[in-house]
């Protein structure tokens, strides 16, 4: 019994070194991602500013360029604020955002993903929707993800529709966000694990990175 206690010490002590190791090397990795993001963002604001002969059409490609790459800076400020104080930092984050700024930037940062299929995008969210108090990142992550998700599995030629409405949650006013699409769905025998960690469903997507099964 006390040889099998000093090995069952012996390996939780491997498994807490390896832990720290794999922590520490996750926040060094999110921590020097910062530098070629920031010379995305920095490149693109230079064209941006510098009247270069290029068509609407590619400005306005440079500007979605310029939007997703402050918006992936932002997310790895977020995290490396969330790894220093180890909590949520979702409650000091907060501010007021337009609902439907908030609609039409998700819109307009999925579209050129949408391009090569042919994939139609339309928002249905009125020009007075209201305002919200939310952590705008991460907002913005949850919409981009569900829309990312819907371009992957929607065919050719379909339509994907994001849309917001006054609801009432819990006996409170707030709003109801929905993003349809004319994708497969996820089958019913799967619909109770589709938020565990590392899950990734049995349908495949017309296109799109690898799912490692963290978005939702």
């Amino acid at each position: 019994l006390r040889q099998s206690e000093l090995t069952l010490k012996k390996s939780l002590g491997l498994l807490q070194a390896m832990d720290e190791q794999r922590e520490k090397s996750l926040h060094m990795l999110v921590h020097d991602l910062r530098t070629p993001t920031g010379a995305i963002v920095s490149l693109t604001e230079l064209l941006e500013s510098t009247p270069p002969e290029l068509t609407t059409e590619q400005l306005d490609l440079l500007h979605h360029c310029h939007d997703s790459a402050e918006s992936l800076l932002a997310m790895i400020g977020e995290m490396l604020v969330i790894n220093k104080t180890q909590t949520e930092a979702g409650s000091v984050l907060r501010s007021c955002l337009v609902v439907s700024s908030l609609l039409h930037d998700a819109a307009r940062m999925t579209l050129p993903s949408l391009n090569d299929a042919a994939i139609q995008l339309s928002v249905d969210c009125p020009d007075d929707g209201g305002s919200i108090w939310v952590n705008s990142n991460q907002i913005h992550r949850v919409l981009l993800n569900l829309l990312s998700n819907a371009a992957k599995f929607s065919p050719a030629n379909s339509l994907i529709s994001l849309s917001v409405r006054h609801a009432q949650l819990n006996g409170e006013d707030g709003f109801r966000f929905e993003v349809r699409d004319k994708g497969p769905g996820v089958p019913d025998t799967e619909k109770e694990a589709i938020f565990e960690h590392h899950f990734v469903g049995s349908t495949t997507g017309e296109r799109g990175m690898q799912s490692f099964g963290l978005g939702l």
